[in-house]
């Protein structure tokens, strides 16, 4: 072997080496070196939840691969986390994911904020890494972490710190469309409108006060003529126990009705009209059933049925030529009941 072939022989097994050697580097590399994914955060949160760091931690603590970057276009991250007292549940979260990493929309709820964060801190990371920790990390991860708040006091405290708050109230608004004896002959159509006050007692008991304006009209036939009737009334109501579900309500309520019963005479000569009080007591039983988060309250449906115990037993007559003579054509009912169906928006 001549000297210029060992020279040769040689170089080749250096570059080969080195060629070997700088495959084995970018192998390890591509195995190893995970991107890192900036992800900023849009948060809006309820009273009594954790700051936005809190959550930012929450992410950063489960995977080593999220970096918080404020503004950054990378990953973009929005929790939204309303507060609804009229549910079991009160906490409610949205949360969306796109940009370099898109997730799909996820609403969810729970009864404790700090829960709820830590479960939306979860999603955000395993969306970026899917073999992100389902619990933050106790030790620091290689990358700065964000600034943590101080620690949340335990769920006790915090039940305790509501109630030093004051009641809890929450408002309703609901219309009704039904029917309803006790306005002329059979049932009559009935349109009502409601105003709700609700207080939590505790998870899953409310109580509420609410107001109901009701209209109906009605007609009634005798053997003389015939009569239209309206009734335009009120319907208080208090429920003293309420209870939530996680989708359905039932409330059963004691109510009180007071308004007018107006009849006018028809097809008959002379034709009058006059009034009657409409006044009693009642029962009503409504099923609620939430459909969604709407204009930052709750929209449910609800089906009611109850009924009232009249006060007063008044008719309705025509005279006849002679004297005392009368022809009844409508008398008001010792029992008057009614069915409805509405929609309720309360927050």
């Amino acid at each position: 072997m001549t000297k210029l072939n060992r020279i040769l022989i040689r170089g080749v097994m250096v570059c080969a080496g080195w060629l070997c050697g700088f495959a084995g580097v970018g192998g390890v590399g591509e195995v190893s070196a995970e991107p890192i994914r900036r992800f900023s955060v849009e948060y809006m949160s309820a009273p009594g939840c954790p700051a936005r760091e809190r959550f930012v931690s929450g992410v950063e603590g489960r995977t080593a691969l999220a970096r918080f970057a404020p503004g950054s276009p990378g990953v973009r991250v929005s929790l939204s986390v309303v507060r609804v007292e009229s549910r079991a549940e009160p906490f409610s979260a949205t949360l969306r994911i796109d940009g370099d990493v898109v997730a799909p929309r996820r609403e969810f709820s729970s009864a404790s904020c700090e829960e709820l964060v830590s479960a939306a801190a979860l999603i955000v990371a395993l969306a970026i890494d899917p073999e992100a920790t389902t619990a933050p990390r106790s030790e620091p991860s290689r990358l700065p972490a964000a600034p943590q708040d101080a620690p949340v006091a335990p769920r006790a405290t915090l039940a305790e710190s509501r109630q030093a708050e004051g009641p809890r109230l929450g408002l309703g608004l609901a219309g009704s469309l039904g029917i309803t004896s006790g306005v002329g002959d059979g049932v009559s159509p009935v349109v009502a409108l409601t105003a709700k006050l609700r207080r939590a007692l505790a998870p899953g008991w409310n109580t509420a006060f609410w107001l109901r304006g009701m209209y109906s009209p009605g007609s009634a036939e005798s053997a003389v003529g015939s009569a239209s009737l309206t009734l335009i009334a009120a319907r208080g109501g208090v429920a003293p126990y309420v209870l939530l579900g996680d989708v359905w309500s039932l409330e059963p309520s004691l109510t009180f009705d007071f308004g007018r019963l107006r009849a006018r005479g028809e097809s008959v000569p002379n034709a009058a009209s006059d009034s009657a009080p409409w006044l009693g007591p009642g029962v009503e039983l409504a099923l609620g059933r939430s459909l969604c988060e709407c204009a930052g309250g709750n929209l449910s449906l609800s089906a009611q049925l109850g009924g009232m115990w009249s006060l007063t037993r008044d008719y309705f007559y025509f005279r006849k030529d002679s004297p005392g003579a009368e022809d009844r054509v409508f008398e008001q009912l010792a029992w008057v009941g009614y069915a409805a169906l509405g929609a309720e928006l309360s927050w």
